[in-house]
């Protein structure tokens, strides 16, 4: 079976107990941290250039400073994520610690994904502690 994004993220937010908002057809879950926090994760569908389907979700750690020391950091840890990794983008006027990953809509199926999307989601919250405290993301 294959699902639609609104069916994915609807299911997926059931298993994460995420409360879930739609904006343009892109997806927001805030999902509950064993912490008490809640660590958003925004859903999105591109078109690759073969025209597949491609699902792409990723969480905000928080705004960090791009030193080389970092950047070298976050390069040879991309390898270690199986369909996505660490990102830069900018937001509010500053650079911010994405983590991210994708994969075909087609395979992309609730129950295999509620791991992935809890890993990033845990990925970025763990990032986003260790900004506050003045520490390394990572």
């Amino acid at each position: 079976m294959s699902y639609s994004l609104s069916q994915l993220v609807f299911e997926l937010s059931h298993h994460l107990n995420g409360e879930l908002s739609e904006l343009q057809g892109n997806f927001l879950m805030r999902i509950p941290m064993p912490d008490g926090e809640i660590q958003e994760v925004i859903f999105i569908q591109i078109e690759n250039q073969n025209k597949e389907v491609i699902l792409k979700y990723f969480s905000i750690a928080g705004p960090v400073e791009p030193t080389a020391q970092l950047l070298e950091f976050l390069l040879r840890n991309n390898l270690g994520m199986d369909y996505g990794g660490f990102s830069l983008m900018q937001l509010n006027n500053a650079e911010n610690l994405v983590i991210y990953e994708s994969r075909a809509m087609e395979t992309a199926k609730p129950a295999e994904m509620v791991t992935a999307v809890a890993y990033v989601a845990k990925l970025a919250h763990e990032a986003k502690k260790r900004l506050r405290s003045g520490l390394a993301p990572l």
